[in-house]
């Protein structure tokens, strides 16, 4: 080979690690996704849906005032001690008070129909959060 050509390549070898080094020195780092945050609300809308499904929680606000509805001992069976949750009911003007935790937070709700025993529409939100 030619020492110019060997030169050249020489060049351009180097040219091209410069470049390489310059990208990965002003790339953007990679987000990696919170698995952990999908599984916990993956899981907090499983548990509404099974105490929806057995009618455990229309048994549990059943002629009760907004104030009386105590909700959350009833999802200690079915979240994991991993996830924190607090449980708000609303009916058609106000709802229980939420005291937001400063990080991420999932929520999920249902809602359950009046009926003619006494029973006012409520919906349910279960808010979990990593603990």
């Amino acid at each position: 080979m030619k020492k110019g050509a060997l030169f050249t390549m020489e060049a351009f070898i180097a040219v091209m690690i410069v470049f390489v080094a310059i990208f990965f020195l002003y790339s953007e780092p990679v987000d990696i996704p919170d698995f952990e945050g999908e599984e916990i609300k993956r899981e907090v809308q499983d548990c509404l849906r099974r105490k929806e499904i057995s009618s455990e929680m229309r048994e549990a606000i059943k002629g009760k005032t907004l104030e009386e509805i105590d909700l959350e001992d009833r999802f200690n069976d079915c979240l994991s001690s991993r996830v924190e949750y607090e449980v708000v009911a609303c009916n058609k003007t106000q709802c229980t008070s939420f005291e937001r935790p400063d990080t991420e937070v999932f929520s999920s709700g249902t809602y359950l129909a009046g009926d003619e025993e006494g029973r006012e529409p409520m919906e349910i939100i279960i808010y979990g959060w990593k603990g």
